[in-house]
């Protein structure tokens, strides 16, 4: 996984294809904020990039073969009506989990995708919704 990419949680999305982790990758990013950009963040399938790296990794041969079978049969499954199972799936990772990630600049130019949780709302709202108050407010 590249350094500029996190995993995202299962409880917020997992591939809609083959129920494998996803993780998220940033190549766009606001010069500002440094919070990546909706057309700069894309999901990829963990399960899609191991299969892909055993099979170029693979010496020439029937396993590789079959490893490399493998890989363009799950990467034909993974490409059926994106419209359909992957743009949901981007939109919801975008707006739950991707919003609170910030790109950081590494001393050596490398850059660093980190995730920065939303702040908890004030008491004063926790205690108007219903929340237990919190100890020490």
């Amino acid at each position: 996984m590249p350094s500029n990419a996190l995993d995202i949680p299962a409880d917020v999305a997992v591939c809609p294809y083959c129920g494998a982790a996803l993780y998220l990758e940033v190549e766009e990013w606001d010069a500002e904020t440094r919070q990546p950009t909706e057309a700069g963040a894309y999901i990829h399938c963990e399960r899609l990039e191991e299969l892909e790296a055993r099979a170029i990794g693979m010496r020439r041969g029937a396993r590789r073969a079959d490893a490399l079978n493998a890989w363009y049969k799950a990467e034909a499954q993974h490409e059926q009506m994106p419209y359909v199972y992957w743009l949901p799936v981007q939109v919801k990772v975008y707006r739950l989990f991707a919003q609170h990630c910030r790109v950081l600049d590494e001393p050596n130019g490398d850059t660093r995708l980190v995730y920065v949780p939303p702040p908890l709302p004030p008491a004063e709202e926790m205690r108007r919704a219903g929340a237990a108050p919190l100890p020490g407010f």
